[in-house]
C-alpha cells in the first residue's frame, strides 16, 4: 500500500511539473509567433509608410516586445510559485520526511548525491514536528 501511495505521489509531482513545462512551452511558442508577426509588420510598414512614421511604430513595437518579455518572465515566476506548494507537499512524503510535508522551507534538492532537506535541517528534522515549519500554502 505504501509503495502505491509513493508511486501516486511521484506521478502527481511529475504531472504538475509536466503541466508547468507545457504551459511555459505554449507561452514561448506564442511569444515566437508574436515576435515573427512584429517583424513582418515592421517590414510591411517599412515598405508602405514614411521612414519617420516607421521609426515611431518600431519604437512602439519594441515597447510591446519588452512588455511581452516581461509578461513571460512574470508568467514563469507565477507558475513556479503556483506549483511549488504541490512539490513541497508531495516530495517530502516520497523522500520520507514527514515533518517537512507542506513546509515552505523544504528544498529537497540533490547536490552530488547529498540531499539538502532544508536550510534549517540539512538532513531533515529528527523530531515528529519541526520547530521551523512554515506553511507553503499561506501567502
Amino acid at each position: 500500500m505504501n509503495d502505491w501511495f509513493e508511486s501516486t505521489l511521484r506521478t502527481l509531482d511529475q504531472l504538475a511539473e509536466q503541466m508547468g513545462d507545457r504551459l511555459l512551452n505554449l507561452v514561448e511558442q506564442a511569444l515566437t509567433v508574436t515576435d515573427t508577426a512584429i517583424d513582418q509588420l515592421s517590414d510591411h510598414l517599412n515598405q508602405a509608410i514614411s521612414p519617420e512614421l516607421v521609426e515611431t511604430v518600431e519604437q512602439q513595437l519594441k515597447a510591446v516586445d519588452q512588455t511581452v518579455d516581461l509578461a513571460m518572465a512574470n508568467t514563469e515566476r507565477v507558475l513556479e510559485k503556483t506549483f511549488r506548494p504541490v512539490g513541497q507537499t508531495f516530495t517530502p512524503i516520497v523522500n520520507r520526511h514527514d515533518a517537512c510535508i507542506g513546509c515552505r522551507n523544504y528544498e529537497g534538492s540533490d547536490f552530488g548525491g547529498n540531499m539538502l532537506v532544508c536550510g534549517f535541517h540539512p538532513y531533515g528534522c529528527q523530531q515528529e514536528k519541526c520547530p521551523d515549519w512554515e506553511s507553503t500554502w499561506e501567502d
